[in-house]
């Protein structure tokens, strides 16, 4: 019900296979033997992914329903031991299925999470989804697939923020789990990202100074002026030379 090899039928039988399946799984959900825990519980949405037809229908109503099985690694310890759905779309699937499991993260994680999803490492040989749809499709195909879709997501819809590249670029570098080419990817796309980090850094730094000053009754500039008046060249106080 959630996967289908026959890679040898045509579009039209695959569409109907996955609207059949899908009215049976609306069925089951209705009487209460399918619940949203199980989703992640069995590895549903991997193993809609890991398919050579993408199951777009049983996709989106499980993604609709629970959105962070997008997020989940899949644990067994071998090949595909903390692969996402992303991963096995990107391996066993079709360019539309890599596509559309990349859409449906940028949906849900517009800021920044969505885009690091695609250069996840892995567990077994620390390969990324990215990785996997280069191989599989050719980077050019890929790397359209991916701009194409990032433009969509930000310009289709008010509701949907924009990603956020600065945080974007902090959450990949310090993240051991994302690939560097995360960092490489984001630095292509936006140049100015490291002028922008630094910008920012500078202001919360004067801006913390500000509040801690503010805090102790003391305005900047006055707390500056007593520190020079009462610090000597020496290091000693001009109220210690007195005495």
């Amino acid at each position: 019900m959630l996967s289908d090899y026959h890679k040898f039928y045509n579009q039209e039988h695959h569409d109907s296979i996955d609207t059949k399946y899908l009215q049976v799984l609306m069925q089951l959900r209705s009487l209460g033997f399918l619940k949203k825990e199980d989703i992640q519980r069995y590895d549903l949405l991997h193993r809609v992914c890991y398919n050579d037809h993408f199951a777009e229908k049983r996709f989106r109503f499980m993604v609709e329903w629970d959105p962070s099985a997008l997020t989940q690694t899949y644990h067994d310890g071998h090949h595909h031991d903390g692969q996402l759905p992303i991963h096995c779309a990107a391996e066993m699937s079709s360019i539309q299925g890599f596509r559309s499991v990349f859409e449906a993260g940028i949906h849900y994680y517009p800021k920044k999470k969505g885009i690091s999803l695609i250069f996840k490492k892995d567990n077994h040989d620390f390969h990324t989804p990215f990785h996997y749809a280069c191989k599989q499709f050719g980077r050019e195909k890929v790397m359209k697939a991916v701009e194409d879709t990032l433009i969509r997501c930000c310009s289709s819809s008010e509701d949907t923020p924009s990603l956020n590249a600065v945080e974007a670029f902090m959450m990949s570098a310090i993240n051991e789990d994302i690939h560097l080419d995360c960092v490489y990817f984001l630095l292509r796309r936006q140049p100015d990202i490291l002028q922008k980090l630094l910008s920012s850094a500078s202001s919360t730094t004067i801006a913390t100074v500000a509040a801690d000053s503010n805090n102790n009754g003391i305005s900047p500039k006055k707390k500056r002026k007593r520190k020079d008046t009462n610090i000597g060249d020496d290091g000693g106080t001009f109220l210690k030379r007195m005495k």
